[in-house]
């Protein structure tokens, strides 16, 4: 089961609905275009345990260390569009609440992520026995290599837990990841 949270480029939510498992309106998955070497996911409790949650390990989750907020980059081999974003998280109170959402940024932090303003900001909203949460129509998302995921809170426990992400888009054609400078910007 899952929400599917429209939102609109004013951050606004348009349209809630609740279903199974329904992928007749996903792109393809684009998870498996990611570089590994350059994904990180700050604050995390053991090291590497968002590298083999990323790599479809279905016995792994990233857990945050110190306090609710995760900080993760999301690096592709390729530009691409995104459609769709894919939580899936452990239990109620660990899920993430807030999340901002940032594309071609380069070594952000925590204080970045803090400060500068978002892409998008979005909340996640869980029911009683859903855990699993589908994210659609991100506007603004073409052209990205570099995303990060900025979890700023979630719902009253002391550490975050994700189970899965997904993402889900296209592959932007004729783009060579090497000519992006530090700013994010094609040269």
């Amino acid at each position: 089961m899952y929400y599917k949270i429209e939102i609109s480029n004013s951050n606004k939510i348009m349209n809630i609905q609740h279903g199974h498992n329904d992928q007749r309106d996903l792109q393809n998955e684009i998870t498996d275009i990611l570089d590994k070497s350059q994904c990180y996911c700050l604050n995390e409790s053991i090291e590497g345990s968002f590298i083999n949650m990323v790599q479809s390990n279905t016995n792994s989750y990233v857990k945050s260390m110190v306090d609710p907020q995760l900080l993760i980059q999301l690096f592709f081999r390729q530009c691409v569009t995104i459609t769709h974003i894919e939580f899936e998280t452990t239990t109620k109170n660990s899920c993430p609440k807030t999340i901002k959402l940032f594309t071609n940024r380069v070594n952000m932090g925590f204080d970045d992520a803090s400060s500068l303003a978002p892409i998008e900001t979005i909340r996640l909203f869980p029911n009683k026995n859903i855990h699993k949460f589908k994210l659609t129509k991100v506007p603004c998302w073409t052209k990205s290599n570099i995303v990060h995921l900025f979890v700023e809170d979630n719902y009253g426990a002391e550490n975050t837990e994700i189970k899965n992400i997904k993402i889900y888009g296209s592959v932007v054609d004729d783009t060579d990841v090497s000519r992006i400078n530090k700013f994010g910007c094609m040269c």
